[in-house]
């Protein structure tokens, strides 16, 4: 045999050693993709639940800031009758207020008045009568 012949039988075993070794390493990477597939479908069915509940919490908390807001518009419109309410009554008091002071102020002027006139022709009266008997 000759040199080579002998290079070429261990060219020959090296290629089928190589061909062996990619073949296994092959179906090693083959075997971590279909475990890598595998657990990427369990945590599929682990968070097809997850993602299940959080939609119906979204829904839910849709359903409850809708029913947020109507009952927001509901107090605000409950909110702003009472304020045109409180509104006319202090407009109703002002005008009743207004209406009594000014029927009532004149009298009250007059009766005063009439007061101090009674008073004032008292005094002058009493001085008047001291007067007399003085003299």
């Amino acid at each position: 045999m000759d040199l080579i012949e002998i290079l070429t039988i261990i060219l020959l075993i090296s290629a089928s050693a190589l061909c062996i070794a990619l073949i296994y390493f092959i179906y090693r990477i083959v075997k971590s993709v279909h475990s890598i597939s595998l657990d990427m479908e369990a945590l599929s069915y682990s968070l097809n639940p997850l993602i299940e509940s959080t939609l119906e919490f979204s829904n839910k908390m849709n359903l409850i800031t809708n029913e947020v807001n109507s009952q927001l518009q509901t107090t605000r419109s409950v909110v702003n009758s009472i304020r045109s309410h409180v509104d006319e009554i202090l407009n109703a008091e002002t005008k009743i207020r207004n209406g009594i002071e000014n029927a009532v102020m004149p009298i009250f002027k007059n009766v005063n008045a009439v007061g101090v006139g009674i008073t004032s022709f008292w005094r002058n009266y009493k001085t008047g009568k001291q007067k007399k008997y003085i003299l």
